[in-house]
């Protein structure tokens, strides 16, 4: 089943779930998440570190690797905080010729 990430469960995992100085030290220390760090130190305002980094992470196809590192250094905030996948289905309706040919037309 497709499933798409819980921006939401994420923001309230790295927020409550460890202090400020302790995400800034996971996303400094990370190969992954290093250029972004060194990229936002020099901005001013620190309150939009976290939506800054949210945003990184999935701009660069990184929102696994961000969830890995919170899960192996910070478990019991990451247990705590789940679920961060929604799942959904996709209508179970097979496309048919006609379908496609109606799909042509109305382009």
């Amino acid at each position: 089943m497709p499933r798409r990430y819980d921006l939401n469960h994420i923001h309230t995992l790295l927020t409550k779930g460890l202090l400020p100085e302790q995400l800034y030290i996971l996303c400094y220390d990370s190969a992954h998440f290093a250029p972004f760090y060194q990229q936002f130190s020099q901005q001013a305002n620190q309150s939009d570190f976290i939506p800054a980094l949210i945003e990184y992470a999935d701009q660069t196809w990184q929102l696994d690797e961000l969830l890995i590192l919170m899960q192996k250094h910070y478990p019991q905030s990451y247990a705590k905080y789940q679920p961060y996948f929604i799942e959904f289905a996709w209508p179970q309706r097979e496309f048919t010729l006609r379908d496609f040919r109606r799909w042509l037309v109305e382009k």
